[in-house]
């Protein structure tokens, strides 16, 4: 019987650090380097510009409110609460269609299947092919593929041997699980309710509370923010690898828990000064820029590979879709909300303390509950949450012996027949 281990970061990291060291030392290649692995680097590259295109109606609306024709046309969506239904449509299309989309894609989606997929179905012959062209060039008795084709059976023969669920109320069941299900939950909310939401739909308000008016001096503005979040995020997503999803989301939440004090700050003495202080005005933006570079370090890049990394082949789906609903619910909540209470509050820098305090708790329950999943595999990253027996053990070194006995075996059979064809 699988022994849960305690709920938290700290209590698990003797386990980590197991995980760590017995995680598989694969050979070093780069992408660059393989036609294959270029050409999978390509359909990444397709989803990336997919999923980029999400983004543009959002950040459309945002800036179309930066200029003043805005206003003009459309007087009354200008007005507060109008705003905020118009900001929330994508969101609430996007809940209602979670309902509908995964049987739509499971009926006509073109994508192929995932190996785990194929191995869970006993179709091991299409993920093996699967695994050799994508990861070594056609090449089945390649180290890296043997591995992963093996671990992955191996671990598909374990949760049918202990009937693991695949209902939503499993998550419920074990200690493992619940914590797997609270990082995802918190993905979803520190994502989109930790104070970014109104920079990402409600920008001009800000410039406005920070004294600056000028349509030009906001577009701007606005442009250089995005340009140093897509720099921010592409770096941070280039180095995850080298320091770790721990470490990042701490730096994350760190900064920009310290951005909103110093915002909080700046916004009390603007607002005191009866809006005269043009300098604690402009610093208010250095901090909205800060903050921006603090969030894209954590939660632009992570925030689905983490999601990934924590969750078990037979939950993967379910948490997927528990996080997304989370993130648009919660995106829904924030976009209608946060405009109110801007609007409400005695002091626009009241709003700052508020999310100063929030990510405060957020900072918290980050430090002791995301764990650090660099190093082992996806397979092996569920003895951090279940425990040893509840991964598979397979040894890279084991299977190098074993196709070198292959290769080695394969080599006598072609000798001998090509002796029995020479003496013919």
């Amino acid at each position: 019987m699988v022994k849960a281990p305690e709920i938290g970061a700290k209590a698990a990291d003797d386990k980590v650090q197991v995980a760590q060291a017995e995680a598989p030392d694969f050979e070093k290649v780069h992408w660059r380097s393989e036609p294959h692995l270029r050409k999978l680097y390509a359909f990444g590259f397709v989803l990336m510009i997919a999923s980029a295109t999400t983004g543009y109606d959002g950040m459309l609306i945002n800036t179309s409110q930066q200029i003043k024709l805005w206003e003009l046309y459309f007087p009354e969506v200008s007005d507060k609460n109008k705003l905020g239904i118009l900001v929330n449509m994508f969101s609430i299309g996007s809940t209602i269609s979670f309902f509908f989309t995964p049987y739509i894609a499971d009926r006509w989606g073109r994508i192929p299947e995932s190996p785990r997929y194929l191995i869970s179905k006993d179709r091991t012959d299409e993920a093996l092919d699967m695994l050799a062209t994508y990861h070594a060039g056609g090449d089945k008795n390649n180290v890296t593929v043997q591995y992963e084709f093996q671990e992955i059976k191996e671990t598909m023969r374990l949760d049918k041997l202990t009937n693991r669920a695949v209902r939503y109320s499993d998550f419920f069941k074990t200690k493992g699980n619940r914590w797997r299900l609270a990082i995802i939950i918190s993905l979803g909310v520190i994502s989109q309710y930790s104070g970014n939401a109104i920079l990402s739909n409600y920008i001009n308000v800000i410039y406005e509370g920070a004294g600056i008016h000028d349509q030009n001096q906001k577009l701007g503005i606005t442009t250089g923010k995005t340009i140093l979040d897509l720099s921010v995020t592409i770096a941070a997503a280039l180095s995850v690898d080298r320091f770790g999803r721990r470490p990042l989301f701490l730096t994350s939440i760190c900064g920009m828990v310290g951005c909103f004090v110093c915002w909080t700050i700046t916004s009390a003495v603007y607002e005191n000064s009866n809006l005269q202080n043009s300098g604690a005005g402009y610093a208010q933006l250095v901090f909205i820029w800060l903050f921006g570079c603090f969030y894209d370090i954590g939660f632009s890049g992570l925030l689905v590979a983490y999601a990934l990394e924590v969750l078990p082949f037979h939950l993967r789906a379910k948490g997927m879709m528990i996080m997304n609903i989370t993130v648009q619910a919660i995106l829904a909540l924030s976009n209608q909300t946060n405009l109110l209470a801007w609007d409400n509050l005695p002091n626009h820098w009241n709003f700052m303390l508020f999310y100063t305090l929030w990510d405060s708790c957020e900072l918290v329950f980050v430090y002791f509950f995301y764990v650090e999943t660099n190093g082992p595999t996806l397979e092996q990253i569920c003895k951090i949450f279940d425990g040893d027996d509840a991964a598979a053990h397979i040894d890279l070194h084991q299977v190098e012996k074993e196709i070198a006995q292959q290769h080695h075996e394969d080599d006598i059979v072609e000798v001998q027949a090509a002796s029995l064809k020479g003496a013919a």
